[in-house]
């Protein structure tokens, strides 16, 4: 399903609801091989809010992790030249991602994108206007905010998740 909003644009990608065992496993595979493929000549980023110093993230885990606060709402964020096979894989077994707690951001970020990022993160994430991957809270979908081509995006989902 595609949702555009004058300049932004969604691409929901509805999730199967027998994610279970081996079905889950291919899926998490399939979903990794789209995003490493998708990000393959960009940056990326691992962003998450409401975090406290207490709770733990799998955002540690992908590197050198900044930690920061903006209209007293904190976030960690943490930059990675590459998106690994590995790393995608990990991400997306993680409750953080799953539950729609975690942001994928591809491509490059200065501060007032960071800065609308957090605006918008929970209700109208379209239009922070960047292009990035985030999971409904529920696990059902995923979707692929602000894709630079809405063809070549298709494209992508049609070649690994159908």
């Amino acid at each position: 399903m595609v949702f555009d909003i004058s300049e932004y644009s969604v691409l929901e990608i509805i999730c199967s609801s027998e994610l279970e065992g081996e079905v889950w496993n291919n899926w998490v595979k399939k979903l990794a091989e789209m995003l490493t493929s998708v990000t393959i000549d960009s940056p990326i980023y691992f962003f998450t809010m409401g975090v406290d110093k207490k709770k733990s993230s799998i955002i540690h885990e992908m590197g050198d992790v900044s930690r920061g606060s903006f209209n007293s709402k904190p976030y960690l964020i943490c930059y990675s030249e590459k998106l690994s096979f590995k790393m995608a894989c990990e991400v997306i077994e993680s409750d953080e991602f799953y539950l729609g707690r975690m942001i994928l951001i591809k491509g490059t970020l200065n501060e007032k994108e960071l800065q609308w990022l957090i605006i918008h993160w929970e209700n109208e994430l379209v239009r922070a206007g960047i292009e990035c991957f985030k999971m409904d809270n529920d696990g059902s979908c995923i979707n692929w905010y602000n894709p630079s081509s809405m063809k070549n995006a298709k494209g992508m989902v049609e070649k690994y998740l159908f």
